[in-house]
């Protein structure tokens, strides 16, 4: 049994079982299921996915009247002329009504419902020059109109206007969302030629868009850092001190989604976006105290040791207090919770490596950067 949890915010263009979804979109309906079956089938074949269903219902006999245009103006009638017979028949009209003391009893006229089952009942509608159309007279409304029979849905979906299907699914326990994503795309635009149309949406393609901007999103937030960071030391070198934590916090973060068996999602994107702002706290507060130890005279050497012994205590509780929050999210308690597993994992993991990395790396690199930056540094000119 596989608990899943949909989200409280609903994207997708309809309610169905699984969390994702593809739209078919045909302007001729009847292409729909061959489209739908064949989308299934592969996505069947490659393993990949689960719950796969559809909410095409085939089975249902329908015959298209379409009108001959050509041979209507020359017998003098029109297409309105075609829809009044057909409603005629098969409207059916209200030809009279019946009063009786108490109540009013319409009197209605077409054919019975069992006449309607057989396509030959078409053969008995007929349509008149004049401005009544009725069965017993004119011209068969056969002879201006071709019949083509075929299979109709019982729904009749539409998405902008035009005959639609959707193909639910999940992705399997254990598979990478990222390249299956990826794959039933690709597989989507090789399925969409002319008006035929398949297409990921609601809460599928958010995961593509935002798996696709992740790269950029971290780099962007580097690079945000950096810049504050810079302002704030008011050097170019310090903020490498700084930074050169993230790498290793992440690596850890990787590990705990690996150790766990889960999935790197969009939930646990924002959870390796709160992982890079505790971690980087933590480093800051090491150079903070360094620098501020160095303005009095202290050596890089002796002002870093002395950052390390003072604000062991302060790390160290920041750290546990934070993965103490994660814990609850990674064992997936209370409702709602078990889709919050990935951020725990991820700050979990990030923050049990990061702590050694900031108190074990973080004092040579300071000693070394602090070096760099008196290399390069003007005569005449002292660090701060």
């Amino acid at each position: 049994c596989h608990v899943l949890n949909l989200p409280s915010i609903f994207l997708n263009t309809k309610q169905t079982k699984s969390l994702y979804q593809v739209l078919v979109t045909s302007p001729d309906s009847s292409r729909l299921p061959l489209m739908v079956e064949t989308l299934a089938e592969w996505m069947r074949s490659t393993g990949k996915f689960t719950a796969i269903d559809s909410d095409i219902e085939s089975g249902m006999p329908s015959v298209s009247l379409r009108p001959r245009t050509a041979r209507l103006a020359l017998s003098g009638l029109s297409v309105r002329s075609l829809a009044e017979a057909a409603n005629s028949a098969f409207g059916p009209v209200i030809a009279g009504n019946l009063w009786a003391d108490d109540s009013t009893r319409f009197i209605r006229a077409g054919f019975r419902e069992a006449d309607l089952n057989h396509v030959e009942t078409l053969q008995l509608v007929r349509v008149d020059r004049g401005t009544a159309a009725g069965m017993d007279k004119g011209a068969p409304l056969t002879g201006f109109s071709s019949l083509s029979e075929g299979m109709l849905s019982r729904q009749a979906n539409r998405y902008n206007r035009l005959p639609s299907a959707s193909i639910s699914f999940n992705i399997a326990p254990g598979a990478d969302s990222s390249s299956v994503i990826s794959d039933l795309k690709n597989r989507l635009d090789e399925s969409s030629e002319g008006g035929d149309r398949a297409e990921l949406v609601g809460l599928a393609r958010e995961v593509g868009a935002s798996i696709s901007r992740a790269g950029p999103m971290v780099l962007l937030s580097f690079m945000v850092m950096y810049l504050c960071l810079g302002f704030l030391y008011e050097s170019l070198i310090h903020p490498v001190t700084v930074l050169a934590t993230l790498p290793s916090a992440m690596l850890g973060g990787f590990a705990g989604l690996w150790i766990m068996d889960l999935e790197m999602d969009l939930y646990g994107f924002f959870g390796l976006l709160m992982l890079l702002g505790l971690v980087k706290k933590n480093a800051i507060m090491l150079v903070d105290f360094a620098r501020q130890r160095q303005r009095e005279g202290a050596t890089a050497s002796d002002a870093i040791l002395e950052a390390s012994r003072e604000r062991l205590r302060p790390i160290q509780l920041t750290t546990l207090a934070a993965a103490a929050g994660a814990v609850p999210m990674l064992a997936g308690w209370d409702s709602g919770n078990p889709v919050l597993k990935p951020v725990g994992a991820v700050l979990l993991g990030g923050l049990l490596v990061s702590q050694v990395v900031t108190l074990v790396l973080t004092p040579p690199l300071y000693k070394v950067m602090d070096w760099l930056g008196q290399l390069f540094q003007p005569k005449g000119k002292t660090n701060p």
